[in-house]
């Protein structure tokens, strides 16, 4: 009896143990019931796992093919869609137009080689009381016309923006003698495309030094200047 259950042997106890009256006789199935009862309880509180273990016969999730997964389920995260990848304002091979909104205004035939930019043209103005001379003079003239040339460098070449340094070269056409005055300028220039257009907008800050022949060199430290250039297709 030693390794019988505890609940175990108390039935055999119950069932085998003889009273002196027959009424007694009668709650011996009772006492049975009520010790296996007790029985049972304890031995749930003794072992916690006889409760909480899984049926093996209960039905689980599976998967398609009918076999229960190994393990817990995978949960698939969908890629989010990459944005458009950057590109250059200016790329390639490309011409345009350019006006230029200055102390003379310019037209200018540009072009652009990805981030490096050239152009020549021309600056003309007008005046009906006459166009000052070298030393701002009024004259008899009342168109003054000087060529120019330029470069430009994109350091930044991102669109919708790009900027960098710029130099020019500037003489003088007309009037009187051409080629009499030399200007050099330098600074930083910008261009910007603010909608989908083969228009850009852009800028320069530019300090420029002057020379004319047989007279003095000037200075102009800062000539802001806007610009517009339609691009050819």
């Amino acid at each position: 009896m030693s390794h019988m259950p505890r609940f175990a042997r108390g039935i055999w106890f119950a069932a085998n143990t003889q009273s002196p009256n027959r009424e007694d006789d009668t709650m011996k199935p009772l006492m049975a019931l009520a010790i296996v009862c007790l029985g049972s309880a304890s031995a749930l509180a003794a072992d916690p796992t006889l409760a909480s273990a899984p049926d093996s016969d209960a039905p689980g999730p599976s998967s398609t093919d009918g076999t229960r997964p190994s393990g817990p389920p995978s949960v698939s995260i969908a890629a989010q869609p990459a944005g458009p990848p950057a590109h250059p304002l200016f790329s390639g091979l490309g011409f345009g137009a350019l006006i230029s909104v200055n102390q003379q205004p310019s037209l200018v035939l540009v072009g652009s080689y990805d981030s490096l930019l050239f152009g020549a043209g021309v600056q003309l103005s007008y005046n009906s009381q006459g166009v000052p001379d070298s030393d701002g003079m009024a004259t008899s003239h009342k168109v003054l016309a000087s060529g120019t040339v330029g470069l430009q460098y994109m350091l930044y070449n991102r669109h919708p923006v790009a900027l960098g340094p710029e130099i020019d070269y500037t003489t003088s056409l007309a009037p009187g003698d051409p080629f009499r005055v030399h200007t050099v300028s330098g600074g930083a220039a910008f261009w910007y495309a603010p909608f989908n257009a083969p228009v850009l907008v852009g800028g320069a800050w530019l300090a420029a030094v002057s020379h004319t022949s047989g007279a003095a060199t000037t200075l102009d430290l800062m000539s802001p200047s806007l610009r517009l250039v339609l691009v050819f297709p």
